[in-house]
């Protein structure tokens, strides 16, 4: 998942790059370019998403997921706790900006924090608990993260299409 996550950002900084090259005597043209990667990531995004819900259903039926040494899960921890403030801390930085390339840059750094979460969340239920509490709670936010990884899909998807027919308008 990562690293098709990792291929995503690879792909979308790639193309933005050669549009930048290629239309850098045409705004306009170049704003489309933009949105159209925008919309690629969303869907990459979405695909992405449907590839984590078949292994978070795994997680929970076989109760398998992270498993890490008791004194490796500090710094589990504070990896994901990293990852998620920086996440969240550029999230909020990046919706004051208008370029397309930063929010699918920040909207991708979301979803892996999520998935940090999870995997915190499944490693230290591998630790502390053996009884089928941990299916449950993997469940409920193995769903949870899916849902957040697909909410950011499809706003993704729904904002290309805003901003091509603001475009279009004019």
């Amino acid at each position: 998942y990562y690293i098709l996550l990792t291929l995503t950002r690879g792909g979308m900084l790639i193309q933005t790059n050669i549009d930048e090259h290629k239309f850098k005597d045409n705004p306009l043209a170049l704003h489309k370019a933009k949105i159209g990667t925008y919309l690629y990531t969303g869907i990459m995004i979405l695909f992405l998403t449907a590839a984590f819900a078949v292994s978070v259903v795994q997680v929970v039926m076989e109760g398998a997921g992270v498993r890490v040494p008791a004194q490796a899960i500090y710094a589990f921890a504070a990896f994901t706790g990293v990852r998620l403030f920086m996440a969240i801390w550029n999230f909020v930085k990046s919706s004051k900006y208008k370029d397309l390339t930063t929010r699918s840059a920040q909207y991708i750094n979301m979803t892996t924090a999520l998935v940090s979460l999870l995997s915190l969340q499944t490693a230290l239920l591998s630790l502390i608990s053996t009884d089928l509490v941990p299916a449950v709670i993997n469940a409920i936010t193995g769903s949870l993260v899916c849902l957040g990884e697909l909410a950011i899909g499809v706003y993704m998807i729904v904002h290309s299409g805003v901003k091509y027919k603001k475009i279009k308008r004019k």
